[in-house]
């Protein structure tokens, strides 16, 4: 497994790959956490202000039926008109924004039934104020039963803001605790991914450094005369195997080359030398074949045989003799290489 040079770095690009697609999908998870958690504070800061809206609208159009009855000014009643349509919108919409929340949707159906009945009850006040009947309608607001309403519909509204807040509150501190903990899976997985990926390079680039030094180190020690070295071809590794291979083979054809050219250059050098001594003998026989022919008594015969044989025949000792036809003996005049080479004269049968 893993024997190659090129699966171990496919092997570490798959999980450089691996643990990239990981931290982006958690990058990516904390950022839509965060858009989601964005919009629902935002959702729920919208309820607040639509409640805080439909509390200010009632509380103006009440202003603005007090202000219609005890002026008679027509315009106050065109205020108050104003006011009651935006009170009917923003509560209705605010039953329809807090569907998500079974209790606070019951408590938005309920300020929405109560600001309907404070509005119906101030529509009937500003519409006998219409027919002229102003004091009718200023003794119903003498009652007082309008402050009751309004203190009931503020309860009810002061409700869902404090339920807003308290969810905006756990919230936010949901948020922040999913943002820390993001935060700290983000750096430990970065960090994590650089020490995978720092150990899985070293191991591989220790591996090929070591193959590498191997190599090199045989390559020089061959070329430095050593023609026996080798290099283990189970390093680990197919291509460094092969690598090793391929020069153990080469290794061997050139030490085996070199032998060949080492003893065809012995050959040759011996063959140089037997041609360069068979030269050398040649002219000394020539030379001694015409000193020969100008000898003219025993003794410089002798001289002569003494001074060429032994350079022509090195180490190789002899002797010289004539026949003497009155004794018919074989006499020496003549010896080299030993202190003493046959005896002074023989019979020629003992030749």
């Amino acid at each position: 497994m893993l024997h190659s040079l090129t699966s171990r770095i496919v092997f570490v690009g798959s999980i450089v790959s691996v643990n990239l697609v990981c931290l982006s999908g958690l990058l990516l998870s904390a950022s839509n956490s965060m858009i989601a958690s964005f919009e629902w504070n935002t959702h729920r800061q919208k309820i607040t202000e639509v409640v805080s809206e439909t509390l200010s609208d009632l509380r103006e159009a009440q202003a603005e039926e007090r202000g219609y009855l005890l002026t008679t000014n027509p315009s106050f009643a065109k205020d108050f008109d104003d006011r009651v349509a935006s009170a009917l919108s923003k509560v209705n919409m605010l039953e329809q924004l807090v569907q998500d929340n079974p209790v606070q949707h019951e408590r938005a159906q309920s300020l929405q039934i109560a600001t309907n009945e404070r509005i119906d009850t101030l529509t009937k006040q500003i519409a006998l104020a219409r027919q002229g009947r102003f004091d009718e309608a200023r003794s119903r607001v003498v009652i007082g039963q309008g402050r009751v309403d309004m203190a009931i519909i503020a309860q009810k509204a002061d409700e869902i803001r404090q339920t807003e807040q308290e969810l905006l509150i756990t919230r936010e501190a949901t948020a922040k605790a999913h943002v820390s903990w993001n935060r700290k899976l983000v750096i430990g997985g970065c960090l994590i991914i650089v020490l995978l990926v720092n150990g899985l390079l070293y191991i591989v680039l220790n591996g090929m450094r070591r193959s590498v030094s191997q190599i090199v180190r045989a390559m020089s020690d061959f070329g430095n005369g050593n023609r026996t070295v080798r290099v283990d071809d189970k390093m680990g590794c197919t291509e460094f195997d092969m690598l090793a291979q391929g020069y153990n083979t080469m290794a061997e054809r050139l030490d085996a080359a070199m032998q060949a050219q080492e003893a065809s250059d012995q050959k040759l050098l011996k063959a140089n030398t037997e041609l360069k001594r068979n030269n050398e003998a040649m002219e000394l026989l020539g030379e001694m074949a015409h000193r020969l022919q100008a000898a003219r008594t025993s003794d410089e015969l002798s001289a002569i045989i003494c001074a060429f044989v032994p350079r022509v025949l090195p180490g190789i000792p002899g002797a010289l003799y004539t026949h003497n036809h009155t004794t018919n003996q074989l006499e020496r005049i003549a010896q080299w290489g030993a202190p003493s080479v046959g005896c002074e004269g023989l019979h020629p049968s003992s030749c």
